[in-house]
């Protein structure tokens, strides 16, 4: 995969050429290729306006959450930089992952979640009753603490994905890092526990060497120390009373 270096030289130096569409994307984002690579260009002049979230702001939120993602050194986010001149304008740029498949989150019969798993939520499908769960997995665990920090408000199963070689990755990062408590995920397996000491030693590192983030406000910036410092007192927190908890549809 392209790093993040070469993918911003890349976007310095040649221009996106769309191939086509994610059609379910609700942002209109465009496959594009940048010098023979396949890249995600999600354009603020197709972002669809959201009620709690400031307009034209959602790509940057993407490019956001990929500084946070290095910063802490967990490679959990596909390398994501801006450009100012896309095909429709202003828009971030992701690389694109290959032979995407979800793996770690899933939907079994009813009682039937390996005692491995986490079980999250039961619902009926197609007239039956079915249990969603996620792996426990050490991946997943640092997605989780990664959401918390930075408030993901739709962290969907289809948004976490495994490429052809096994990586996890989490992709979709538009509603985040609002001021206010949003946290909505799948990821609820470590309610309340306590963040791991290497874990909390990158997140101590990245709240103290916060920089200003282009696209994001004062106060969104000042809620980042604060559920930074939050996650590491009191650990994973549990499900808010005043959000959903849960994103829909899970996938």
């Amino acid at each position: 995969m392209v790093t993040f270096d070469q993918l911003s030289e890349l976007v310095a130096e040649h221009r996106l050429e769309p191939v086509g569409q994610l059609i379910d994307s609700s942002n209109g984002a465009l496959v594009c290729t940048l010098a023979g690579h396949k890249v995600v260009y999600k354009a603020q002049s197709l972002e669809s306006p959201l009620w709690d979230f400031p307009e034209f702001t959602l790509s940057q939120r993407e490019v956001a959450a990929s500084t946070i993602d290095r910063m802490l050194g967990w490679n959990l986010v596909p390398p994501t930089v801006w450009t100012e001149s896309g095909p429709v304008g202003p828009g971030s740029v992701q690389v694109y992952v290959d032979d995407a498949r979800v793996a770690d989150v899933a939907i079994f019969e009813h009682n039937q979640v390996p005692a491995e798993w986490f079980h999250i939520v039961s619902g009926e499908l197609e007239g039956k009753t079915v249990d969603v769960a996620h792996a426990n997995d050490e991946r997943l665990l640092q997605l989780a603490l990664f959401d918390v920090l930075i408030n993901n408000a739709d962290r969907k199963g289809g948004h976490i994905i495994r490429d052809g070689h096994n990586n996890m990755w989490g992709i979709d990062h538009g509603v985040c890092f609002h001021e206010e408590a949003k946290l909505r995920t799948i990821l609820w397996g470590w309610i309340n526990q306590p963040v791991p000491a290497q874990y909390a030693t990158d997140i101590r590192r990245t709240i103290e060497a916060l920089p200003e983030i282009e696209g994001l406000s004062s106060e969104e910036t000042q809620a980042i120390l604060d559920r930074g410092a939050r996650l590491l007192a009191k650990g994973l927190p549990e499900p808010s009373r005043r959000w959903p908890a849960i994103p829909w549809p899970v996938f």
